[in-house]
């Protein structure tokens, strides 16, 4: 059976969608832009950044969510490692046992499609069946967690990461052959002090480039339907012609 193409409605209101991610995460957004960002998939063509999302009535222009992924993937590292460092496991063994294998994309794939987050994403008519799979879930817990991360700070980004089940000891609380001594400490200290670091440095970059966006595309900003009906109109005919070539 050939399954019908989705409708431009389909693809931009986000109401049920957003308001679906936020009970999984366990975090309400105070700047839903933020939401909406995570949960925007890349097009195909990808130097069309900024793509109609819907919410409350008003489009919204959003970018897709690689950039603020990458946030959330260093978040997601230095949450894991504050947590894990108190736990008096080496490095190497938290690095072998917890990280690699909680934050790998077939993972955070696994648990986006267990919580349902892949049928929050807007996606477009090139994903097969309007599904998304693989690292595109894996981006979307990523981008969750970094928008969580701009829009309340680490205590915000720990919420949605508790809520994901990623803290959890899953039994590697460490032996006394993998617990650490003062050289490991260090080695601790100068992990955690480098996260912080290409922390801050990507938060500046995606500040920067939001500053620079909202500057250069008014196409940014938030409008009521209404005020942008000829625009919105525009963007279905261009999405219903592709879908007849």
């Amino acid at each position: 059976m050939v399954q019908r193409p989705l409708s431009f409605a389909e693809i931009c209101t986000m109401d049920e969608k957003l308001t679906r991610a936020e009970d999984i995460i366990g975090y309400i957004f105070k700047n839903k832009e933020l939401g909406l960002e995570a949960l925007q998939m890349a097009w195909a063509n990808k130097q069309a950044t900024n793509q109609p999302m819907i919410l409350s009535d008003k489009t919204y222009y959003v970018p897709y969510n690689q950039r603020i992924a990458r946030v959330g993937d260093k978040v997601l590292d230095l949450v894991l490692a504050e947590h894990w460092s108190s736990t008096g496991i080496t490095k190497g063994h938290w690095i072998r046992t917890v990280r690699e294998p909680l934050t790998s994309n077939a993972y955070l794939c696994h648990i986006g499609q267990m919580l349902g987050l892949d049928e929050c994403a807007r996606i477009d008519y090139f994903f097969p069946g309007g599904k998304v799979y693989g690292k595109h879930v894996a981006d979307v817990v990523e981008a969750l967690i970094g928008a969580a991360y701009f829009d309340g700070g680490f205590e915000a980004a720990k919420t949605v990461i508790e809520s994901l089940g990623l803290l959890a000891m899953h039994g590697h609380l460490p032996s006394d052959k993998m617990r650490r001594n003062h050289v490991d400490d260090e080695d601790w200290n100068e992990k955690l002090q480098r996260l912080y670091e290409e922390l801050d440095v990507l938060h500046n970059e995606f500040v920067f480039e939001k500053e620079r966006q909202h500057l250069r595309d008014p196409w940014t900003m938030p409008r009521s339907c209404g005020a942008q009906e000829s625009e919105t109109k525009v963007m279905k005919t261009s999405y219903e012609v592709s879908l007849v070539h």
